[in-house]
């Protein structure tokens, strides 16, 4: 993913996902300077399962909540790197009567 192109294709991936506009706002705002810091980047979204492996996480409370984790990970390429498939997403973000608990984030590699 070339640095011109990664604000459309990251709002377009948050909400394919399920994040809502204000929760894709701050995705963004955080993780944008950080890739377009780089000419091109791979990029890969992690699902709950694989999340769940990288970066464990324990929530101890007496609501019964839905816990969704949306994470990005990234590695800097040349921008004449091949380019690759893009991933589908499953939206992550579900509608639900519980409380919600979502978590965003990412990391290179």
């Amino acid at each position: 993913m070339k640095a011109q192109d990664l604000e459309e294709y990251l709002e377009k991936r948050c909400l394919a996902a399920g994040l809502d506009f204000a929760l894709t706002a701050d995705f963004i705002s955080f993780w944008l300077p950080i890739l377009a810091a780089n000419s091109a980047n791979q990029i890969y979204f992690l699902g709950k399962s694989e999340s769940n492996k990288v970066a464990k996480m324990k929530i101890q409370t007496d609501v019964d909540f839905e816990l969704t984790r949306f994470y990005m990970v990234f590695k800097p390429v040349s921008e004449d790197t091949k380019s690759f498939t893009q991933q589908k997403l499953k939206k992550s973000v579900k509608k639900t009567s519980k409380a919600q608990v979502i978590e965003w984030g990412g990391f290179e590699v």
